[in-house]
């Protein structure tokens, strides 16, 4: 299943549904062609711009920005001659004056991604139709002051979906899941105290419990925030690979992710809210967690679990991963299956 806009017949749409949009991308090359582009498509249908994407990147010297930012009348007068390009006077002269500003916007901030953060705060975002938001209005309000044009609310928006800063697919869309990830706030401090009056963490790997912290009548584990930083630190990990997640829309701390050594293999775990547990965190949190692995050089991680944890068995298979084997465990005096998962990164 595809996004519903979206016309499989057209193998350049369907490549840029693919391969780019909703996927963060933060090259400045990159972030500039698009924007150029973006501000062309004012008026006009996305579609009509991307078939003309090839025929702008000549024109435009591949979008080398050092090139863009001297272009004069002449220039102008050429990109209006220049077949199969937008031909508008006003969008060619504020696509030069917008290569400007971006210019002295990397110079001051570092990269214009590191000027985005300022209104993101690096965070991912995941919408369904909406067309402009309060960041998208903020950061079109603060282009226009520094002397940009064509870059309206709703332009920025369509923007920020382009560079993956925004998220859209469609539910139905094969795409939901690869992509909208939930990539939580990652602080280099772990805030245990987070978690202080927390009542509902309902799954416990490795750790002692006793009628203290145990409901039997629910099977809910209690855990304070002492439990939790005994949990971790029992295993002799690092507070800089344990990160805690974030509910953007609610600014509610959901749960915790960590990886860790386990004898001679590399180890998972995820801990979700109770209440969040069958929202599809499991697999955000899971996205997050492979990426901080994938980055340290971990080639393989593993999780095993209860074959009744249905959500996370779920997770796990609709991200393409390998049912390592499944196995008998006893648990309450019964015999129950569990499974363990190999990763490959």
């Amino acid at each position: 299943m595809y996004c519903k806009w979206l016309d499989i017949n057209d193998p350049i749409y369907v490549k840029y549904h693919e391969e780019e949009w909703g996927r963060l991308n933060t090259d400045d090359h990159y972030l500039f062609m698009m924007l150029i582009l973006e501000s062309f498509q004012a008026g006009l249908s996305w579609k009509c711009i991307l078939d003309k994407r090839a025929f702008f990147f000549e024109a435009y010297d591949g979008f080398a920005i050092e090139k863009v930012i001297r272009y004069d009348q002449r220039d102008v007068k050429r990109l209006l001659e220049t077949p199969n390009i937008i031909h508008n006077e006003a969008k060619i002269k504020a696509s030069i004056q917008n290569a400007k500003v971006f210019k002295k916007i990397i110079e001051e901030y570092g990269s214009f991604y590191d000027y985005l953060k300022i209104f993101t705060k690096g965070r991912k975002y995941f919408y369904e139709g909406l067309t402009y938001d309060d960041i998208s209005i903020d950061i079109s309000k603060d282009l226009k002051k520094k002397g940009m044009s064509f870059i309206g609310p709703k332009i920025i928006f369509a923007y920020l979906e382009a560079i993956g800063v925004f998220c859209d697919h469609d539910k139905d869309c094969h795409l939901y899941k690869a992509l909208s990830l939930y990539e939580p706030k990652i602080d280099d401090d772990f805030e245990i105290e987070l978690y202080s009056d927390e009542k509902t963490m309902a799954y416990n790997k490795g750790y002692d419990i006793d009628k203290a912290n145990y409901d039997r009548d629910t099977g809910q584990i209690f855990l304070s925030k002492d439990d939790l930083y005994a949990r971790y630190h029992k295993r002799q990990i690092n507070d800089d690979k344990l990160y805690y997640i974030k509910e953007d829309r609610l600014e509610t701390y959901i749960g915790i992710v960590a990886y860790y050594k386990d004898d001679d293999h590399y180890a998972l775990d995820i801990i979700i809210k109770d209440a969040y547990r069958h929202q599809g965190y499991f697999d955000k949190a899971l996205y997050l967690l492979l990426e901080k692995a994938k980055e340290a050089g971990i080639k393989e991680l593993y999780d095993s679990f209860e074959c009744d944890r249905g959500h996370v068995l779920e997770a796990f298979m609709d991200n393409g991963f390998i049912i390592d084997h499944y196995f008998d465990i006893s648990k309450d005096g019964q015999k129950k299956k569990a499974v363990l998962v190999k990763i490959s990164l």
